[in-house]
This record gives C-alpha cells, sequence and structure tokens, in this order.
C-alpha cells in the first residue's frame, strides 16, 4: 500500500491511500496513517479512490482512526471510494460511523 498525507488547509488533513487495504497493507501503512491523525483536533479525510480492495482489517484500521479522531474532537471521513471499496462500508454499516462521500470536495464543504 501507499499512503501520502497533505494539509489541505489549517485544521483538515487527506490522507490517500492506494492498493490492497488488507491485513498486509493495514499493517505497512499503520503507524503512518495512525500518525497522520495527530493532532486528533481536526479534520481527517482519507481519501481511498486509489484503494481497490477493502477487507475487515482495513475497516478495523478505519474505525481506530475515527475513534482517536472522536477522542480528540477531530472527525474522520472517507472520500472518493470505489463501489467494489464503498460496498463493504455501507453494508457492515461502517458509514454511520464513519461518513462516505463521493470526493474530497463534498466532504469539504459538508464540513
Amino acid at each position: 500500500m501507499e499512503i501520502r498525507v497533505e494539509e489541505l488547509e489549517p485544521g483538515v488533513v487527506q490522507i490517500s491511500i492506494s492498493g490492497r487495504f488488507d491485513a498486509e497493507g493495514g499493517a505497512e501503512i499503520r503507524s503512518q496513517f495512525m500518525g497522520a491523525l495527530n493532532p486528533p483536533d481536526r479534520l481527517a479525510i482519507v481519501e481511498m479512490s486509489g484503494v481497490d480492495l477493502l477487507a475487515s482489517s482495513g475497516i478495523r484500521l478505519l474505525l481506530a482512526g475515527a475513534k482517536t479522531m472522536k477522542a480528540g474532537g477531530g472527525k474522520l471521513v472517507i472520500a472518493a471510494a470505489q463501489s467494489q471499496v464503498e460496498y463493504p462500508i455501507t453494508i457492515s454499516g461502517v458509514d454511520t460511523v464513519v461518513p462516505l462521500f463521493k470526493s474530497v470536495d463534498l466532504a469539504l464543504n459538508a464540513m
């Protein structure tokens, strides 16, 4: 997996990930992903257009990130997920905890 972190504006970070978000891929990016959530009092947009597979271990990492952000007064959202990635997010109900947006711009405008 690959991860790229970019501050879009003060208080907003975009975390772009690509590859297979499974046990192996999640392990590769876990420390960098969780580190990008500091400080946890801001908006973190996880841009997932480059993710072609999302397994349960990837979902667990997203939920851990959302919990960290919520505890710190911030928020984690998902943006630009492909349909095969969006499906497990919605079918598992994760989108009720971690909002899902069609694009980064829509996520920014909604916050």
